[in-house]
């Protein structure tokens, strides 16, 4: 999750063991609307979060095992990083900034 530190518009990733939160900037004019889109691509994807504003929240049953977190944590990295590309308004900058942070 803490991969996804820096990408245009998150503000901050936060977790407490399995239970994470991602942090969106607000887009002008329509607070929690990053959170909401979040929700329901990561919904349509098969992976179930919480929007909370402009923050997804991620809990995952305890028993979950490894490929199930990892499954969680790459379907919850793509669904950010397309709802910051959406919700940008130069959407070529932040591509060039997702090349130039995963090409590390």
């Amino acid at each position: 999750m803490h991969s996804l530190a820096g990408l245009p518009g998150v503000i901050d990733i936060r977790n407490y063991g399995l239970t994470a939160g991602i942090e969106y900037e607000p887009t002008a004019g329509k607070p929690g609307a990053r959170g909401l889109d979040t929700f329901l691509r990561a919904f349509e994807a098969g992976i179930l979060v919480r929007a909370v504003g402009d923050i997804t929240a991620l809990s995952p049953p305890l028993t979950i095992e490894k490929p199930q977190i990892d499954e969680l944590v790459g379907a919850a990295s793509t669904q950010t990083r397309d709802i910051s590309i959406a919700h940008m308004d130069a959407p070529s900058e932040f591509a060039a900034a997702i090349t130039k942070k995963t090409s590390r």
